[in-house]
This record gives structure tokens, C-alpha cells and sequence, in this order.
């Protein structure tokens, strides 16, 4: 997947968050903690645009699926950001920090969009994949979408076996046929040591139930 438009967009909101920063060590003392409380989350705000950056570059070159932290963290904080841009709206707040928030939200927005998209279409020519869940995100998984052009394909017409997506590699019978007798060989002493164990608390159970049944008897 291209980074450019994303790493564009994650430097603009930082950019933007330390701007609201400084903007709000230009505000009034009089303000009291909505001030201090502000300018510290926009500098936290800052530095977790430069580590999205950094975060995300990683991402993209070790996993073929979009990163479920990112996503997560993104989400998260574009629905509080919500809450806070109504409180500026409403409250008694600059119309500098009211614009710059309503645009660093914004590209929050952006940088969410850019962060989902799955990158399928991105891999290099003649990179195979068995199926569509190999590269779905957070949003795809959760919700199944990864299925739809299957559900489409069956809708329209009886599928057939070639309709099918390939199972996962740690899925193939073969695979999980060696790794079944690996175990079973590993836990062979253990399984027969439980065994024994078991039939000589079921052998002396049976000896005491008859020894009370004779002396129940005589």
C-alpha cells in the first residue's frame, strides 16, 4: 500500500495538535484546568501522531492485513474526539482552537480511512493468497465483509468447488496430520502413565466396595 497519503496526513495532524498546543499557552491563566488539561493532551496528542507514523511504517512491511492496534486506537479516539469538538463548539473557547481541532479531527478522520484500507491490491505481482481473510482488517473480520463476494457469487448461482477460497496453510490436513502424531508421539509415556494411574484408582476403588459389601454381609 502506498504510505505517502497516510504519512501526509499523520504529519499534518501532528502538526496540527502542536499548534494547538502553542495556541493554547497563548490562552488566559483564568482558564484554569480546561488550559493545563489541553495543552497536555496536545502534546500527547503530538507524539502519538509521530509514533502512528513510525507504528504504521512497521506495520505495512511485516503484516499483510491492516494493524488491529492502529484501527483500534484510531476509532477509539476519533469517537471521544467527538464529545471534546461539540464541548469547544458550545463552550466559551477561541475560534482559532475551535477551526485548528475541527481540522486535526478531520485528518484524524482521514488517517482512520487510510489506516483500514486492506491492502490486497497493493502486493507485489505473483504473490498468491488463498483467501480474502488473509488481508482483512479490523472492520472487514468483525463484520464479515471479506465474505460478501462469496454470499454474492451464491446468490446469483449454486457454487461450486472452484468458488471456494483455499484454506489457511495452518489449516491443511497434512499440516495438522503431522502435527496431531508429533504431539501423540511427545505425549505417548504421559498418556500411558495416566492410563495406568487410572485403572489402578478404578482396580482399587472396586477392591474397597467389595470389602465392604462382605463386611456388610457377615
Amino acid at each position: 500500500m502506498p504510505l505517502a497519503p497516510f504519512k501526509t496526513a499523520t504529519i499534518l495532524f501532528a502538526a496540527f495538535q502542536l499548534g494547538l498546543a502553542i495556541l493554547w499557552t497563548t490562552q488566559p491563566p483564568q482558564l484554569g484546568g480546561l488550559r493545563t488539561t489541553s495543552i497536555a493532551a496536545s502534546f500527547v496528542s503530538f507524539a502519538s501522531g509521530l509514533m502512528l507514523c513510525a507504528l504504521s511504517y512497521t506495520e505495512h512491511t511485516r503484516s499483510l492485513r491492516p494493524s488491529l492496534l492502529l484501527n483500534a486506537y484510531l476509532l477509539l479516539s476519533a469517537l471521544l474526539d467527538v464529545a471534546v469538538l461539540r464541548t469547544f463548539w458550545m463552550a466559551a473557547v477561541s475560534t482559532p482552537i475551535r477551526a485548528l481541532f475541527t481540522v486535526s479531527f478531520s485528518l484524524k478522520l482521514v488517517v482512520l480511512v487510510l489506516e483500514a484500507k486492506e491492502k490486497g491490491k497493493y502486493l507485489r505481482h505473483g504473490v498468491q493468497l488463498g483467501s480474502p481473510e488473509a488481508t482483512a482488517g479490523l472492520y472487514s473480520q468483525g463484520f464479515f465483509w471479506w465474505l460478501n463476494p462469496l454470499l454474492s457469487t451464491g446468490f446469483r448461482r449454486l457454487l461450486k468447488p472452484h468458488d471456494l477460497y483455499s484454506l489457511d496453510e495452518e489449516m491443511a490436513s497434512e499440516l495438522l496430520n503431522r502435527r496431531f502424531w508429533h504431539a501423540w508421539d511427545k505425549g505417548k509415556s504421559l498418556y500411558k502413565a495416566i492410563l495406568a494411574w487410572r485403572l489402578r484408582i478404578e482396580y482399587q476403588g472396586k477392591k474397597e466396595k467389595k470389602k465392604i459389601s462382605k463386611t456388610n454381609h457377615d
